[in-house]
């Protein structure tokens, strides 16, 4: 043997002459080799200049004097290159690279990348110090754990595990801010899923708590619905409504110059909450499985549902279903539609009529308190949105025929064919207290509608009623409070609303009645030989349903005769002109000469149809 076996050192050989030389081989093999440190890895050529001594691990692709030798220690010596092959196990340590490299017998590997066992270790610091409370402790910018794939024979999955002593304990993971205590989620102080938060890592409110069980989640805090889309005001009705800002919103937030309805809505997803405010003041209506919007855009409600001024609903879109589907909120189904929000008027654009409206041709239906009316459409009351509708005396497109003279009618709103809304009368009633079989009234879902179908107008059920007229001598409508003037300043009242009813008071005075003696002693009419004949000293009224009472009251100066017995007397009747009603006082001044002002009253239960309060006067014949 010429050569150590692991240094590969000559050996002197015996009888060998110029020993020296071998052995100061062997000594400049041994100053290469004991603690070894090589300048890089990375070199596959000799350097221009070496230096005595220099060393460096041969890189692949090795070429000049390095060439055949790659992986191999160069050793730079006595003006000369020596390649020093390297056996498994051996160390080095790479000044370029700052680390230690060990050869495993067929590449240097890199000594963090050799599979080293940390089992039982007591403490472990990472760039930092581990301590008794943290015996694992790293300090870094960013932590990965990578999955061991299939082909690397693992499963491909990667987890953290926290696992606790017990229910009581803490698993969880804590978010600081310069190591006070912000934000903690896991299973603290018991086996349920919680979230906290704390400002300042000594105070902490729970936020959202999941049942280990059943996996309700409860939210002990607020919850607040960010992201608004909130687009221009709904001057149209909408189908498939996807306004800017939808997709990212938890809020949308409409509103209408009038009425509105919306019949489908873009952005839904499987399981997303969506809450739909009105924010302005006129009804916005989502229309119920409304084939003009797309069928993944439709809402799913039972009915149409409203959402008033100043209103919510929340919605939720089932993916399965591809439908939104209310949760809370609106006024949707047969049960939740509300009354006619308008009023039947003499006035274009006044519900309420404060002045004489006399001799009539149109009647109108003008919003009161919103712009909706429910209306039958033979499954349910849906409530729909209108605008003012008017109708003229002698219509017979959507009427059975022209108003009459003196006659009770009707008046209902429906959808035509076309989907246009209109304003029909039924058919005359049989006389001005009752209706006949071709005017009668049902209820449909609470509401009143036409029992039977109207030649022009709705089929049967499909016209909401909403009021009832009596047309005077001419054909034509009229609404006129009492007033003072010679022979009485009459009222008529011949415009009834069946809702949104407003309380009348008016009062009928007569500027110049006086009653001189006469050989009769009937009762007649109050001033009876003033204009009109007295009849002007009344009040006419209409009403489609018995439902509301009317008080009276009537007061007038007496002036009697000097002559004993005399007397004079009045009152009133309900549809009478002979004869006082029941309750009415005569307010006789029994006494020669006497003089002053008397007065009766009465309260007159509910009327059907159309009725008129009569003033009546009477005295004892002679004086």
């Amino acid at each position: 043997m010429t050569d150590t076996t692991n240094l590969g050192l000559p050996l002197i050989a015996a009888g060998q002459a110029q020993k020296h030389v071998t052995h100061n081989e062997a000594l400049q093999r041994l100053d290469a080799l004991i603690q070894i440190a090589v300048a890089d890895r990375s070199r596959s050529a000799p350097p221009a200049s070496p230096i005595e001594g220099e060393r460096h691990i041969v890189a692949d692709g090795a070429s000049g004097a390095w060439s055949g030798h790659v992986d191999a220690i160069a050793h730079f010596g006595a003006g000369g290159w020596d390649f020093i092959t390297p056996a498994a196990g051996w160390c080095v340590w790479s000044i370029a690279d700052n680390v230690l490299l060990v050869f495993d017998g067929a590449v240097w590997r890199d000594l963090r990348n050799l599979p080293v066992s940390l089992d039982n270790a007591a403490r472990i610091g990472i760039n930092t110090s581990a301590d008794a409370a943290n015996l694992l402790s790293v300090k870094s910018n960013a932590a990965l754990f990578a999955a061991i794939t299939g082909a690397e024979g693992g499963s491909g999955d990667v987890r953290l595990q926290l696992s606790k002593e017990s229910a009581g304990k803490a698993a969880s993971v804590v978010f600081s801010d310069a190591y006070s205590g912000r934000a903690e989620f896991g299973l603290v102080g018991s086996d349920a899923f919680k979230l906290k938060v704390s400002p300042d890592g000594a105070a902490w409110s729970e936020a959202l708590v999941i049942d280990q069980v059943t996996g309700n989640v409860s939210l002990p805090r607020g919850l607040s619905l960010a992201g608004i889309a909130a687009p221009p005001p709904l001057t149209a009705d909408h189908n498939d409504y996807a306004p800017a800002g939808l997709a990212s919103a938890a809020v949308l937030q409409l509103s209408a110059d009038v009425p509105r309805s919306v019949s489908g809505l873009g952005g839904g997803a499987e399981g997303r909450l969506i809450c739909v405010i009105n924010v302005g003041s006129e009804t916005v209506t989502l229309v119920d499985e409304a084939a003009a919007s797309a069928a993944a855009n439709r809402f799913a409600l039972g009915g149409n549902l409203a959402v008033a001024a100043k209103q919510a609903a929340l919605l939720r879109y089932d993916g399965t279903a591809q439908r939104w589907y209310a949760i809370a909120g609106g006024r949707g189904g047969a049960s939740a539609v509300t009354a006619p929000q308008g009023r039947l008027s003499l006035q274009s654009g006044a519900p309420v009529m404060t002045s004489a409206q006399a001799g009539r041709t149109t009647l109108y239906y003008t919003p009161y308190l919103g712009r909706t009316i429910p209306l039958y459409d033979g499954t349910a009351m849906k409530p729909v949105a209108f605008s003012e509708l008017a109708a003229a005396t002698t219509d017979t497109t959507v009427n059975p025929a022209a108003i009459g003279a003196g006659k009770v009618n009707d008046w209902f709103v429906w959808c035509d064919g076309g989907g246009t809304l209109r304003l029909s009368h039924g058919p005359d009633w049989s006389s001005d207290t009752a209706r006949s079989a071709g005017t009668a009234l049902q209820r449909v879902d609470g509401f009143l509608v036409n029992a039977v179908a109207i030649a022009g107008g709705p089929a049967a059920q499909r016209g909401t009623y909403v009021g009832t007229t009596r047309s005077n001598a001419s054909a034509q409508f009229d609404w006129i409070p009492g007033s003072a003037a010679a022979g009485g300043g009459g009222a008529w009242f011949g415009v009834w609303n069946m809702y949104n009813r407003v309380a009348v008071e008016t009062s009928v005075t007569d500027s110049t009645c006086k009653r001189t003696a006469s050989a009769s002693t009937a009762v007649e009419p109050f001033h009876a030989s003033g204009p009109g004949g007295g009849l002007n000293n009344r009040v006419s009224f209409v009403s489609g349903l018995a439902e509301e009472g009317v008080g009276v009251r009537m007061s007038s100066y007496v002036l009697i005769a000097a002559a004993s017995g005399s007397y004079g007397g009045f009152g009133f009747a309900l549809d009478r002109t002979t004869t006082y009603e029941r309750a009415a006082s005569l307010g006789g001044v029994a006494t020669s000469g006497n003089s002053g002002t008397i007065s009766c009253s009465e309260s007159y239960t509910p009327q059907l149809g159309f009725h008129y309060i009569q003033a009546l006067q009477s005295s004892d014949g002679s004086h």
